[in-house]
């Protein structure tokens, strides 16, 4: 049950800093390590994702067609016996249900999922958005030409855009957040430059850390290789992990850039590489493979793997 008493919060837009108030539930409030996707903003009513008192985090879809499919889409990995399909469930954050929440004296529906940034102590965060086409076959074309211009250099190039991240650098303590409006500017360089600092590369690479990462790519590569039930569209892979196990391995003088025999003796715990946002998932009808996702998919892990070779790049 909500609680009875309610309070007001004031949010502080990233990128706009409007600040606006809403009136949340006392066990409810605004989830802090969201990096993209719909926000509390002045400029637009929308509503962003929320953490419970219990742990885990509340994702509105209030969208009369979205919301319901990507609930859908949770139910149907939740009830399938396809293996493939529950394969998929290892890639994805845990999905708990349903919740309606009261937000503004507004009933909000929310998709109820693990927040796998809990009990971090310094949360990295970073939201890739995976495929050139970022809209639905059948959209109109003013929304076709709306997408196509989000983004379009990191696309064009990659494959894929960076709409949010938030990393601390283990170095100086620094943290560094930017959201989708600085997203929706960022260049192809740009684009390696924040996956370089986001791993805290800058002072050598962190080669458990994106051995890691990669490891986690390539199993979710090896997924879409051989799924044919769905067409991923506007979906997004959520990067998360602990600052704090790579400050504690700096501070002891340990070294995570080198080489690649270090890897086996890095701390590799509280990193997640994860699938998210299925609002714009469609049945595959056609039965073929998603090369949207799928090639976008190579690309990123193209640039994981030559992410040294890479970011000198960016400085010519």
């Amino acid at each position: 049950m909500l609680d009875k008493e309610p309070k007001t919060m004031n949010m502080m837009d990233e990128d706009s800093m409007d600040s606006i108030s809403y009136i949340f539930p006392d066990n409810v409030k605004p989830f802090v390590n969201q990096v993209a996707g719909h926000e509390f903003t002045k400029a637009k009513p929308t509503i962003g994702m929320m953490k419970h008192a219990d742990g885990y985090v509340l994702k509105p879809v209030p969208h009369p067609v979205y919301g319901p499919r990507e609930i859908n889409f949770y139910k149907t990995l939740e009830t399938t016996c396809d293996p493939l399909l529950k394969d998929l469930k290892q890639y994805i954050p845990q999905y708990l249900g349903t919740k309606t929440i009261e937000l503004d004296n507004k009933d909000v529906r929310c998709i109820c999922m693990e927040d796998i940034t809990k009990d971090f102590k310094l949360p990295c965060v970073m939201d890739v958005k995976i495929g050139v086409q970022t809209w639905e076959p059948d959209a109109p074309q003013e929304k076709i030409n709306v997408e196509k211009v989000k983004y379009a250099a990191c696309k064009k190039r990659w494959g894929f855009c960076i709409p949010g991240f938030q990393y601390y650098n283990v170095t100086d303590g620094s943290f560094m957040r930017r959201g989708k409006d600085f997203g929706k500017r960022m260049s192809a360089q740009e684009a390696i430059q924040a996956l370089y600092s986001f791993v805290n590369a800058e002072h050598g690479i962190k080669y458990g850390l994106v051995a890691s990462i990669l490891e986690q790519l390539r199993k979710i590569h090896a997924w879409f290789r051989h799924q044919r039930d769905f067409l991923f569209f506007s979906s997004s892979i959520l990067f998360a992990y602990d600052a704090e196990n790579v400050k504690l391995f700096v501070d002891e003088g340990e070294s995570w850039g080198d080489g690649e025999s270090s890897v086996h003796n890095e701390p590799d715990s509280k990193i997640s590489v994860c699938m998210i946002d299925f609002a714009h998932v469609l049945p595959n009808l056609e039965n073929k493979v998603d090369t949207n996702y799928l090639t976008s998919l190579e690309k990123l892990i193209y640039v994981f793997e030559n992410l040294t070779e890479l970011y000198p790049l960016n400085s010519s």
